[in-house]
């Protein structure tokens, strides 16, 4: 069976996405600079797999 080893999550919001996956996992996020203006979060990895918190504009519909 496949397992998912990395994925990216898309937010609008870096603040409150941090506070959010802190409270639902219990573990703290690492918050990183990636460029001017930008930044991303790791979630440390656990079972094998990761996930990184990244900034993106909010869709318009």
């Amino acid at each position: 069976m496949a397992r998912v080893v990395w994925f990216d999550v898309p937010v609008a919001d870096m603040g409150r996405a941090v506070s959010f996956y802190e409270a639902l996992t219990g573990e703290p996020l690492v918050r990183l600079p990636v460029g001017a203006d930008k930044e991303t979060a790791l979630l440390a990895a656990q079972e094998g797999g990761s996930a990184c918190l990244r900034r993106a504009r909010p869709v318009r519909r």
